[in-house]
């Protein structure tokens, strides 16, 4: 599936990386990440877990790489990543898919970001994601239809999803099967849509919120839609 995945995103790629506005961050120290498939990743469609974050906070990777050097920073899985990183985010990501697959849940899972290009720490400002728009969309899309995953995850707020959200569903905000509050406290909530036979669950960023309830809501909507 790695494979497949790397061979239906590379002219996607090798444009980005191409266009002015994405090589001369190179002087910036901008990193580039491409996503990551566990090499148990199901092959049948609707049996996978797609999860994304808004964009890689430091990777490997820099902009200035070909693709194929992007591409292979990423074929040992997530373990490597996970060992540096004990960000919030993969915390809850753990908490939810572990309920499927244990400890060793980054090995049967896929993980992406919405934007692949980003400073070596932080978000994109807005220039850099209007510059990498066009690619990244086409690159969403292709992840999606190359992963056929029964469930996307996507851990970045409202806010950051909705544009892809729009964009999958043909230019059209489609309306969610359900919202459900899941701190009542701060009002931190998820929407369920489905697009195809795609769930797509969009819900918050992890960082200082309370994990247990979070994965709890989101492993209800699996449950409710398995």
């Amino acid at each position: 599936m790695k494979e497949k995945l790397k061979d239906v995103l590379r002219e996607i790629y090798q444009r980005m990386l191409e266009d002015n506005r994405i090589s001369e961050l190179a002087k910036e120290n901008y990193c580039c990440m491409a996503p990551v498939v566990g090499k148990n990743y199901p092959k049948e469609q609707g049996n996978g877990f797609l999860f994304f974050g808004r964009a890689t906070n430091g990777w490997e990777a820099g902009v200035n790489y070909t693709f194929d050097d992007i591409y292979n920073t990423q074929l040992d899985g997530l373990y490597t990543y996970i060992g540096k990183n004990k960000s919030a985010f993969l915390r809850v990501a753990g908490k939810v898919f572990s309920e499927y697959y244990g400890d060793d849940w980054f090995n049967n899972v896929a993980y992406s970001n919405l934007y692949k290009v980003a400073p070596n720490g932080g978000n994109p400002k807005d220039s850099v994601c209007d510059a990498q728009w066009k690619y990244v969309t086409e690159i969403f899309k292709k992840e999606i239809e190359t992963l056929l995953p029964k469930f996307v995850v996507l851990f970045t707020g409202k806010c950051w999803a909705d544009d892809f959200i729009w964009y999958i569903n043909g230019n059209a905000m489609p309306q969610p099967l359900e919202t459900i509050i899941w701190d009542e406290d701060y009002g931190y909530s998820l929407s369920v849509y489905k697009i195809g036979e795609v769930y797509y669950l969009v819900s918050e960023h992890p960082e200082r919120k309370k994990e247990y309830l979070h994965a709890e809501a989101i492993l209800s909507v699996f449950e409710k839609y398995k």
